[in-house]
């Protein structure tokens, strides 16, 4: 705030979004759902346990998966050939399996286009009850074409 407690708030106007889903069309065709059993990747509507999602009505939900079942998650290609830098935000909630002891862990991979090499951007351990915002780093990707993965190891686990 400045002296006299007023908050300024600045927009860098050379920002492009080159890519944006909130998943309030109800439709995730532009998604690529690769779950290896029945209880992977849904879009789910607004409700239910804990409270999801974040904003608006729909929401990606990981049911969970059996021990060895990889459910993933994958994004349209976003181009980034001509950006200088980037960034990427969600939100995420992870919810525990109690009734087994499991804890969460929540992967997001980053892919080529064509899905021949892969790194891990960021990793969530420890479970937490409320939608927490999240924003990575994209830079060391500008000048390429990517997929983004979002991947759960355990059980439960939300996306905006």
């Amino acid at each position: 705030p400045d002296l006299n407690n007023n908050y300024n708030s600045f927009v860098r106007r050379d920002m492009q979004v080159v890519f944006s889903d909130d998943f309030e069309s109800g439709a995730t065709t532009d998604w690529v759902i690769d779950n290896g059993d029945s209880n992977g990747w849904q879009l789910l509507a607004n409700g239910g346990s804990p409270s999801y999602p974040a904003e608006g009505n729909y929401a990606m939900f990981d049911k969970g998966n059996a021990l060895g079942v990889m459910n993933n998650l994958y994004s349209p290609t976003i181009d980034l050939t001509n950006a200088t830098s980037a960034s990427l935000s969600f939100d995420y909630l992870l919810v525990e399996d109690s009734s087994f002891g499991l804890s969460n862990e929540l992967y997001v991979f980053i892919t080529d286009a064509n899905h021949t090499s892969q790194n891990m951007l960021t990793a969530f351990y420890t479970s937490v009850s409320s939608w927490t915002p999240q924003i990575c780093d994209l830079t060391a990707y500008c000048g390429q074409e990517i997929v983004i993965n979002f991947f759960n190891s355990i059980y439960k686990c939300f996306f905006v």
